[in-house]
């Protein structure tokens, strides 16, 4: 297992994008990884080691488990949609979140600790069971722009509009 850029530490989910870049969720590793379809290395997302959040595709670094928004604890599934904007599922933060084409994260999707539903933009995420809310959350596909995420531990699918209402 490596935790330099590039490497790889449990790595949970590959899939091409709509750039026709290659990107794995490196769930070990906390970020999602993306390289060239030749395999060559192009930038990680998430918090960077020993520094502030960082914004946007980082070259350099080690990535750390972390709550805030760009963040990642147990990334384990993403998609896009017909915009090329990323969606991943985060199983230990409960949550959807949400990145620019860039890699800058825009908002996340779930409960925040004081009871809100919903898309947002600053706060931490905690498990819920209450519809738009999810416990360890597994799976998410993007379709005709709905979000669909496999809500685990709540023993459903949830489906979330592009707009963030339920349904």
């Amino acid at each position: 297992a490596s935790g330099e850029a590039g490497g790889f530490n449990n790595p949970h989910l590959v899939r091409y994008g709509p750039d026709g870049n290659l990107y794995v969720a490196a769930t070990g590793n906390y970020r999602i990884q993306k390289f060239t379809k030749e395999g060559r290395f192009l930038g990680w997302l998430g918090e960077g080691e020993g520094s502030a959040q960082d914004s946007g595709w980082q070259v350099r670094g080690r990535a750390r488990q972390g709550t805030r928004p760009g963040a990642f604890a147990n990334p384990l599934s993403f998609d896009f949609d017909a915009e090329h904007n990323l969606y991943v599922i985060e199983n230990e933060n409960c949550r959807v979140q949400k990145f620019s084409p860039g890699g800058m994260a825009i908002a996340w999707f779930g409960r925040s600790e004081d009871g809100m539903l919903g898309w947002k933009v600053s706060g931490k995420s905690v498990a819920g069971n209450e519809p738009g809310a999810f416990k360890f959350p597994y799976d998410l596909r993007v379709h005709a722009g709905r979000l669909y995420v496999s809500d685990t531990h709540n023993g459903r699918v949830q489906i979330i509009s592009g707009r963030g209402a339920l349904g």
